[in-house]
């Protein structure tokens, strides 16, 4: 078939379709049909290499409807509007957020934000897998770690924009608290003299509480040990003063206040510069045992006080022997006051209780 009659049938086509799709105006029985237009499919005529695809009419003037997701174009040939972008919304960044500290033994959450807001979803995310325990493919991940140390969360971003976006974020994880603070007790001298030193010494509970441990005592006649177990005071006026403490670790936090009635100052030789205490170690439950404070100088004024720290107190308050008991295995701490007119010194003392201790036999090879 040559280009000639090629030609010729898809003119008898479109003339055809002309006259098939031809609609005249009609009125009458309340009905007024005053306007028509010629429109009409298409096809394809192929031949000696050639293809010929036509249509009969014009396409539908207008814009494109679009709605619920959808878009309609009129026409044989769509018009009427451009075509969709493939990605409205690319995406252009993604940020992490959450906690940048914890625990072993934590779950921490992390969140992914987009950008922008409105980014064209779906949206996969990919996290690290360090740690990871669930989220992965949605913007929000849960992570946990049984080691201490800095760790590091990143997640990466795609949608049908096409490219990757990533964001990370250093998480510091310390040491699960295992022996959080519960209580804490102040030691020191119930009564002394103005314009001289006192210690007092907070004492946490347990004993063996996960360090750090922050003490932050009240500043009213504070001299010194600011953040420390012992701290030193003294007040200019007699009465009664109070020295009070807040000892934090990990776990929480406790307070105790302590009390102390001061008269006015007299003639002092020998003021207290130490005190130490001596006793055992280690020890059994249920059993009582001793321990002794001695006081530097050896001829420091009299009279001396002495002020024990009370838990597990049997007897000896106020005295400078002190016998303690204890029912429960574990660590514990004993505390000590020695005061006189030149004012105090603290001293503590631990012991290990109910911990036994296997010694294997030493075997010595012959050369």
């Amino acid at each position: 078939m040559n280009i000639r009659n090629l030609l010729s049938i898809a003119l008898v086509l479109v003339a055809g379709l002309l006259l098939a799709s031809a609609v005249l105006a009609q009125t009458g029985d309340g009905y007024d049909l005053t306007w028509w237009t010629v429109d009409g499919g298409g096809g394809t005529v192929s031949g000696s290499g050639y293809t010929l695809t036509g249509t009969a009419g014009q396409p539908e003037p207008g814009p494109a409807l679009t709605g619920g997701g959808y878009t309609l174009y009129s026409g044989f040939w769509p018009g009427g509007g451009e075509a969709p972008p493939a990605c409205e919304h690319p995406l252009t960044g993604v940020s992490v957020s959450g906690p940048s500290s914890g625990e072993t033994g934590q779950t921490l959450t992390y969140n992914a934000s987009p950008q922008p807001g409105n980014a064209t979803t779906p949206i996969t995310y990919t996290w690290s897998s360090d740690g990871l325990v669930s989220g992965q493919g949605t913007n929000q991940a849960s992570y946990r770690w049984t080691g201490a140390g800095s760790k590091n969360v990143q997640v990466t971003a795609r949608n049908c924009g096409g490219q990757d976006f990533d964001d990370s974020q250093s998480v510091n994880i310390s040491p699960a608290c295992t022996e959080p603070i519960v209580g804490v007790s102040i030691t020191g001298q119930d009564s002394g003299y103005t314009n001289v030193n006192y210690d007092f010494t907070a004492s946490p509970d347990p004993a063996d509480a996960t360090t750090p441990i922050t003490y932050t005592w009240s500043s009213d006649g504070l001299v010194s040990g600011q953040n420390m177990a012992t701290a030193t005071y003294m007040w200019t006026t007699i009465g009664g003063h109070t020295a009070s403490v807040t000892a934090t670790n990990c776990g929480g936090s406790a307070s105790d206040d302590h009390t102390i009635t001061l008269s006015a100052q007299g003639t002092c030789t020998d003021a207290i510069t130490s005190v130490t205490i001596g006793g055992p170690t280690t020890g059994d439950k249920n059993t009582d045992y001793v321990f002794t404070a001695t006081v530097q100088p050896s001829n420091a004024t009299l009279p001396i006080d002495y002020a024990w720290s009370s838990t597990n107190l049997v007897s000896g308050q106020g005295s400078a022997n002190a016998t303690y008991r204890w029912s429960q295995s574990g660590e514990y701490q004993i505390t000590v006051s020695a005061g006189n007119c030149g004012g105090s010194k603290n001293d503590s003392h631990t012991i290990e209780i109910g911990i036994k201790y296997v010694y294997l036999p030493l075997v010595l090879r012959n050369h």
